[in-house]
């Protein structure tokens, strides 16, 4: 800050000053962010507005010079571009003066910002100028620079564009089929479906004609068979153009053939050879409802009520209950005079309908519902963590998350509480867990025990998940003019 004879009233220090209307002056200081130990001991610290994990090694740290990159350590290791970000592979994005460009996981110009946009893909790195499309490699060596109007990739090949026609690139980026076809509509690591003067063929990858320009769109099924769509009827052929199967039907690949529904609710299993070696009735149809398999049981509704059928659409469980749920642990929740039980296969009740709500079984238990609070069940009808929270729900590696009101707590895979709803938000990483409570955050480890006061503006656990960046806002001064 400057008077008006150019005196300096503030060092340059401040992310932010503003002068109010009544000639105060106040000034805020950047946030800071601190690497730290377990024990909170700082290692290195630096100033900056936010900070993102881009990979375990590497953070992005922005202020208002730009972003910048960092190790984990806070070492800075680039420049400062106006836009930084992690691609599909290690390499990052940079933007400096509206020009695109590449680093390197050690921070240095892969590709200097000179480029209208760069797309890092599966296979090359594309470079745009223009309207002009370069290839180079992962090192950042040019391939080719014929200049395509578009390219898409695709699992085995990078399909590019020249002059509205389409061609592939070999591994080296250069054209190992021609850019002469009007689309490339199918392929697998051996042949494509290609569009070529109007019409449908089929090419081998070192473009030598399979299946000669017809009038049908084709599908490629395996490196030995196609499908001919002519209108709604499918014809299963041969690469000597022999016609093994036909159907007006829908056909699903599966690993041996095909499946295929008729209208008639029937399903067939259908061999390369067109041999129908599975006929299989649709389950029952007199039932409503049919929901998904589970261990080998299907929920069924008819008449309002429900049971279970088995893959082959044979009855188990007779349709005498209110409602169902799926099959887990080898027992059902089901729904009989407004209440939940549990069911076993054999249709005996092992736990009485007793209960409000209860879901299926995972890992020992269920969480079930009384008095419009949730617990947690075990199978032996135990109520292992009683009913008196307004949500649980099941979090990775068999955590559990309570809920009351706007406050969340956590119960560890025996049911046994860590700590009760006291957090209003919590995020659990490897063995540690951070909460946050009021905009404050800590670290706690998974046993509930404080580890890093709830006294900071955000948190990251670092790769290491022994180390942490504490971010704490900067203060606010008052400027003396």
């Amino acid at each position: 800050l400057l008077d008006r004879e150019g005196k300096i009233k503030a060092e340059a220090k401040y992310r932010n000053i503003l002068v109010k209307e009544d000639g105060s002056i106040i000034a805020e200081k950047p946030a800071t962010w601190q690497w730290v130990d377990t024990q909170i001991n700082v290692k290195r610290s630096v100033q900056a507005d936010s900070i993102i994990e881009v990979s375990p090694d590497l953070l992005v740290a922005k202020n208002k010079k730009g972003y910048v990159l960092l190790t984990n350590d806070l070492k800075p290791i680039s420049d400062f571009y106006s836009s930084l970000r992690k691609t599909n592979t290690q390499n990052l994005y940079v933007v400096k003066k509206q020009k695109h460009g590449a680093l390197n996981p050690s921070g240095k110009l892969l590709l200097p910002c000179q480029y209208d946009s760069i797309h890092v893909g599966t296979h090359f790195i594309y470079t745009r100028q223009g309207n002009s499309w370069s290839i180079l490699s992962f090192t950042g060596k040019l391939l080719s620079s014929r200049g395509y109007e578009a390219f898409v990739e695709n699992k085995h090949f990078t399909v590019v564009k020249k002059n509205n026609f389409w061609g592939v690139l070999n591994e080296n980026g250069k054209e190992k089929i021609a850019c002469v076809y009007d689309s490339i509509l199918d392929s697998n690591n051996q042949q494509l479906v290609v569009a070529f003067k109007g019409k449908y063929g089929i090419i081998s990858s070192s473009e030598h004609w399979l299946l000669a320009p017809q009038v049908h769109p084709l599908q490629l099924v395996n490196q030995s068979y196609y499908l001919q769509h002519e209108g709604p009827l499918l014809t299963l052929k041969d690469f000597n153009n022999q016609a093994i199967y036909f159907t007006n039907n829908t056909l699903t690949p599966v690993e041996d053939g095909f499946l295929e529904t008729t209208s008639f609710g029937e399903r067939w299993h259908i061999s390369y050879k067109g041999i129908v070696t599975k006929l299989q009735q649709k389950p029952l149809q007199e039932f409503n409802v049919l929901e998904e398999e589970h261990e080998g049981y299907r929920a069924i509704q008819k008449d309002g009520k429900w049971g279970f059928v088995d893959a082959q659409g044979r009855l188990r469980i007779a349709n005498r209950y209110d409602g169902v749920k799926h099959f887990s642990e080898g027992l059902a929740p089901f729904y009989l005079r407004n209440k939940w039980g549990f069911i076993t296969k054999e249709d005996k009740i092992v736990i009485h309908p007793t209960y409000e709500d209860a879901q299926p079984f995972l890992e020992g238990f269920s969480i079930i519902k009384q008095k419009g609070f949730y617990g947690l069940l075990n199978k032996s009808n135990e109520i292992v963590l009683p009913c008196r929270f307004e949500r649980i729900s099941r979090l990775p590696d068999g955590f559990f998350e309570l809920q009351n009101g706007q406050l969340y707590g956590l119960v560890d895979s025996s049911g046994k509480i860590i700590y009760e709803p006291k957090y209003h938000t919590q995020r659990i990483i490897d063995q540690h867990i951070i909460v946050e409570r009021n905009g404050k955050f800590g670290v706690l480890h998974a046993n509930g025990k404080d580890l890093i006061p709830t006294l900071y503006d955000a948190i990251q656990i670092t790769g290491t998940f022994d180390e942490f960046l504490l971010m704490q806002k900067g203060t606010l001064e008052k400027i003396t003019p």
